[in-house]
């Protein structure tokens, strides 16, 4: 499970690594957007540790695809902050306020799916 997570993290911060480093140069990138993957699993493992949602080895493509979905957050927000970047903690709190409730609303609307 642990290398599981590395990997998934390990993924995720190469593949958003480019917009990152645009963003850093800028200085549009905050600590907050590191974090943001590991929100996403963290929260994720404490529902599920708490039995919220199926439990199913299988439903950590649920996992895959909130991180996905994340990624696709933070792309959006960095095209964002470029055009309005007086508005970056406002973005900031968006997107963890829209990641926060997909992890929730995932975690108890995905169905069981067999290991």
């Amino acid at each position: 499970m642990i290398v599981f997570f590395c990997f998934c993290l390990s993924m995720y911060y190469l593949i958003a690594f480019p917009a990152g480093v645009q963003a850093y140069r800028r200085g549009l990138l905050s600590l907050g957007d590191v974090f943001l993957p590991l929100t996403v699993i963290a929260l994720w493992s404490l529902l599920a540790a708490l039995g919220f949602g199926a439990q199913s080895l299988g439903n950590l493509v649920e996992l895959l695809l909130l991180l996905f979905v994340a990624l696709g957050l933070f792309y959006v927000r960095i095209v964002y902050v470029c055009k309005r970047p007086e508005n970056r903690r406002f973005s900031l709190t968006v997107i963890y306020a829209l990641t926060i409730a997909l992890v929730v609303i995932s975690r108890l609307a995905f169905p069981h799916i067999s290991e």
